[in-house]
């Protein structure tokens, strides 16, 4: 129960800055929806390549697979936002508007139905997959924070120590720890639903119409 305390407190204490990450997404996302014809053209061969690549690989786990990218895309992602956190930002933007650009290219043939399939195809793992992205970024941010913060004081301050230093930032650090693995974990059951339950949710969901 400890853990959840502290990430409780993670959480908690930067709320402000995860819902600044979490409008950024959304508009990210509507700027892809609107701009779909132009960005879909675009990202649509990697889409194929990525489906023929699973399609010619009977061994090939859909759920390892997309936790697996995910996973290696967090951490390329937390690791570059030593850079003023660029990357923690541009990553979050980047599936924003992939997520919208796909989105309402496969709504514009029929809004109605085929928006209600593509919420059938994202929801089940997306309510999981997009925190975790959220989370991911702001753990970024506040690994950057950390190191400004950190060379900060130790240029103003040549009276304390590195220890002296790192204990009075420390808890910025174990808040972007803390929220970083929580991505993972995150990341870990929105590959599992999307990998064994999306599919056949979005295929009950056609069955009703």
């Amino acid at each position: 129960m400890r853990y959840l305390v502290h990430v409780q407190e993670a959480v908690s204490e930067n709320k402000k800055l995860i819902l600044l990450m979490s409008v950024i997404f959304i508009i990210s996302v509507a700027v892809g929806f609107i701009f779909q014809d132009i960005i879909y053209k675009e990202i649509s061969p990697i889409f194929e390549k990525m489906v023929r690549e699973f399609v010619n690989d009977p061994n090939s786990n859909l759920g390892f697979e997309i936790f697996i990218n995910n996973i290696r895309a967090s951490l390329l992602t937390y690791v570059l936002s030593v850079f003023f956190a660029l990357m923690a930002v541009f990553s979050l933007i980047l599936n924003g508007i992939i997520l919208g650009a796909v989105g309402g290219a496969y709504m514009s043939a029929d809004p109605v139905y085929n928006g209600i399939m593509f919420l059938a195809l994202i929801l089940p793992h997306g309510i999981f997959e997009i925190p975790a992205l959220i989370f991911s970024s702001v753990a970024g941010i506040l690994l950057f924070k950390f190191i400004f913060k950190y060379l900060k004081t130790f240029v103003k301050r040549d009276d304390l120590s590195l220890k002296e230093i790192l204990d009075m930032h420390k808890v910025i650090i174990k808040h972007s720890i803390i929220l970083l693995i929580l991505s993972f974990v995150l990341f870990v059951i929105a590959a599992a639903i999307e990998g064994n339950f999306t599919g056949a949710f979005a295929k009950w969901i056609q069955t009703l119409f």
